[in-house]
């Protein structure tokens, strides 16, 4: 996961300097194919982080899994919600 964050970051350097695109619908495929799979790596490791709550009430009294979930959901809405207007 630690790699895949790294990776991310310099995905979002590359992103930066070499998309023009205006949103990630208009973006070349490979920018395209990036995000989803980013997005699509972080939100199965949302998944199996929540899975692993034995009651899922308690993914509320963790504050990183509360901060992840704001985050993922911000990259859900960003990258697959946006992308649909």
């Amino acid at each position: 996961t630690l790699f895949v964050i790294g990776l991310n970051a310099v995905w979002i350097a590359i992103d930066v300097e070499w998309n023009d695109a205006q949103t990630l619908s208009e973006a070349d495929v490979v920018f395209q194919f990036a995000e989803h799979s980013f997005c699509a790596f972080f939100f199965v490791e949302w998944v199996v982080r929540f899975m692993a709550f034995r009651a899922k009430i308690d993914g509320l009294r963790d504050a990183w899994f509360v901060f992840d979930s704001m985050m993922m959901g911000m990259m859900l809405l960003e990258t697959w919600v946006m992308s649909l207007f």
